[in-house]
């Protein structure tokens, strides 16, 4: 597993340095790759850079609704691995 999750922490970061070397951001796909570095870091319980890339992503995913829609459902995630039920709770209830 730890392989795989290497793997995917180095693409999701090479598609983000693309974007922002070549000057095209904001891209609404991009969001994806901030996804899964947050995915990443999550299962590495690295919670706080989970939330980091998150917070990168969460603008760009606001731009379309199925991104969107994911960064809030996998925000969810997080707020209950930290433990926070509540935040989590009312965030699904939106």
């Amino acid at each position: 597993m730890s392989g795989r999750l290497r793997t995917a922490h180095e693409l999701a970061s090479q598609a983000t340095r693309i974007v922002e070397q070549r000057g095209w951001a904001p891209m609404v796909q991009v969001a994806s790759a901030h996804l899964a570095l947050a995915i990443v870091h999550l299962q590495r319980n690295e919670l706080d850079l989970a939330l980091g890339a998150l917070a990168d992503g969460r603008p760009l995913a606001a731009m379309d609704r199925s991104p969107g829609l994911a960064v809030a459902l996998f925000q969810i995630r997080i707020d209950a691995a930290r433990g926070r039920l509540d935040a989590a709770r009312a965030l699904l209830a939106r």
